[in-house]
């Protein structure tokens, strides 16, 4: 599994991350959803890893292996397509659960083949976690892999807000990182 160091994640001097469980190595089907906006199809094979904070919000990292970097390529532009109409879709979901629609999402950072989004909204339970929430998205693709990685901040779960002037380096961390078999 090319798991990503607990150290490397965002905000890691104050959210003090531990993985939950060991690396799962998983089939995909041939697809995958990241949210309730980007999904992407194509994958062979998905490698995932949870992380939760000491303020007990999760991180998880998926890594999306493809037959060619063709493909990945391919997948990784369904994902920026996907999050770039994210804050529509979001406001949709709300607006259907009887919530205002407040969600706003902009993106934080660029890398080649990599890019971070932050999205903040109030939940809709049973989508997500309820509440008002960011959620911090990272994708990058290396070689035949899109290596994804998000974490949640929770209202309720109050910590210092995440510094997403960070995203650069996190960026950096996720194109440097090993690579899936």
């Amino acid at each position: 599994m090319p798991r990503i160091a607990p150290t490397l994640l965002p905000a890691a001097g104050t959210r003090h991350w531990r993985p939950m469980t060991e690396p799962q190595h998983l089939r995909t089907g041939g697809s995958f959803t990241l949210n309730e906006c980007a999904s992407v199809s194509g994958a062979s094979d998905w490698w995932q890893q949870g992380f939760v904070s000491a303020q007990k919000t999760p991180a998880v990292q998926d890594v999306l292996s493809f037959t060619t970097s063709g493909a990945a390529r391919g997948a990784y532009r369904e994902v920026v397509t996907g999050l770039g109409g994210c804050r529509q879709r979001t406001r949709d979901y709300q607006k259907r659960y009887g919530l205002t629609p407040d969600a706003t999402m902009r993106r934080t950072a660029t890398a080649p083949d990599g890019g971070a989004w932050s999205r903040h909204w109030t939940g809709v339970q049973g989508i997500s976690a309820d509440g008002v929430q960011t959620n911090h998205l990272y994708v990058v693709r290396r070689g035949r892999q899109l290596v994804l990685l998000h974490f949640d901040e929770w209202a309720k779960n109050a910590a210092p807000a995440y510094d997403t002037r960070q995203d650069p380096s996190v960026l950096e961390s996720l194109a440097a990182g090993p690579t899936a078999p």
